[in-house]
Formats: structure tokens, C-alpha cells, sequence
């Protein structure tokens, strides 16, 4: 299942999410995906921290790959969180349908599920994140 933390830029969705992981590690294995080493002192040592750039991830098929890639190296892995998907990929949140769909998918098949912060305001939310918004 997806779950998303949306939020205008500056409204603390990196510390909302970081939060939500290391709770998580009660529950299974956790993996958390963004493109910068800043959280290496923030999050816990027992969720494993990808930077994407070191991996050259940059498009919405690599990060799809990359998050399959992932999964299947671990099928222990029961939490996926991904900060800033739309700017790992370079895109805007608006132009990433086919990725939500894409990444549904890819939850739904491995019974994984993934948290992404995505930075929109209220009147720019696009339908296919809505019903990920709980």
C-alpha cells in the first residue's frame, strides 16, 4: 500500500517521515530512499539509507527499478519510504502518474508498503496522489 505526507515546502515532512521509519523498525525490515546523505545521523542504523545519486537514479523507471531491485535483493523488507520521489526523478508531482500506478503495482504484488513525501500545495494535489493521502 502507498501512503503519502504531503505538504507545501518547509512543512516538516522530512522530520514526518523520518519519525515514521524509525518507528517502523519494529515491524520488519525498512528501507529509506532519497537523494542526499543529510539523515545518516537521523535516522536509525537499523534501516538501511540509499542515496539515489550514488546509484544514478534519475528518472521515474530508474527509481521503479531501483525500488524492485531493492525488494527482491530482501523479501524481509516490509517498509519502503522514499523522501522527494518527484525530485529524485526530476519531474514535478503532477507529470508522475504513470509512477504512482507503477508504484501501486509494485506494493500491491510484493505486499510492501511505501510512505513518499510529496511537496504540492492543497488546490495542486493531483488525483492519482489523493487517494494515497490519509
Amino acid at each position: 500500500m502507498i501512503f503519502i505526507i504531503k505538504g507545501a515546502k518547509g512543512t516538516d515532512k522530512t522530520k514526518t517521515i523520518i519519525d515514521r521509519a524509525n518507528a517502523s523498525v519494529l515491524d520488519g525490515d525498512v528501507v529509506f530512499i532519497t537523494d542526499s546523505n543529510e539523515y545518516t545521523y537521523t535516522i536509525t542504523h537499523k534501516i538501511r539509507l540509499i542515496n539515489t545519486n550514488d546509484y544514478h537514479v534519475d528518472t521515474e523507471e530508474g527509481l521503479l527499478g531501483f525500488i524492485s531491485g531493492v525488494v527482491a535483493s530482501n523479501h524481509d523488507t516490509q517498509h519502503i519510504y522514499i523522501d522527494g520521489a518527484h525530485r529524485i526523478c526530476g519531474e514535478s508531482v503532477a507529470e508522475m502518474d504513470v509512477f504512482y500506478t507503477n508504484l501501486g503495482n509494485i506494493a500491491d504484488k510484493i505486499n510492501v508498503d511505501i510512505t513518499l513525501t510529496v511537496s504540492c500545495e492543497d488546490n495542486e494535489t493531483p488525483d492519482f496522489i489523493s487517494k494515497y493521502i490519509k
